[in-house]
């Protein structure tokens, strides 16, 4: 496979960022929340991901050159909000509590020409609408 890549890059040029982005695999990997990754078409995609429990205000997704990120974490939820919450939870007497809030950022490496369309929650599901907007390039070339 290193054969393959070394190859590729000797004879490609343009991929060098795409490339450093292999060094973060590692880190982009978390099992928390579980998802999918649907080809709509050839150029649309979609990322579900299944988040039960949290609202839209508990969810933040941005992106930032090529990596899109979606994380819940406590800077996103506001303090007024976790004051309401807690008192709310002295009211309610749970015997079992199998729902949690799980605090996670989950990050999702983008070709430079995939842009977001939409961010959707909808019945514990945040939709993610991606478009591939490349460019078909074909032209023929003169020689001097």
């Amino acid at each position: 496979m290193t054969n393959l890549i070394n190859t590729f890059l000797n004879s490609s040029i343009g991929f060098d960022q795409f490339f450093d982005g292999f060094d973060n695999w590692q880190t982009l990997k978390p099992k928390f929340p579980f998802y999918n990754i649907k080809k709509e078409s050839d150029s649309k995609y979609v990322i579900e991901l299944a988040l039960a429990g949290y609202g839209k205000e508990d969810i933040d997704v941005h992106q930032t050159d090529e990596i899109l990120t979606v994380e819940a974490s406590e800077h996103v939820r506001s303090m007024k909000d976790e004051a309401e919450e807690t008192k709310l939870n002295r009211e309610e007497q749970y015997i079992s509590r199998g729902i949690s809030k799980r605090w996670f950022k989950k990050q999702f490496q983008l070709a430079d020409s995939v842009k977001v369309k939409k961010v959707k929650l909808d019945n514990s599901m945040l939709y993610i609408s991606l478009e591939n907007n490349r460019p078909t390039i074909d032209k023929t070339f003169d020689i001097d």
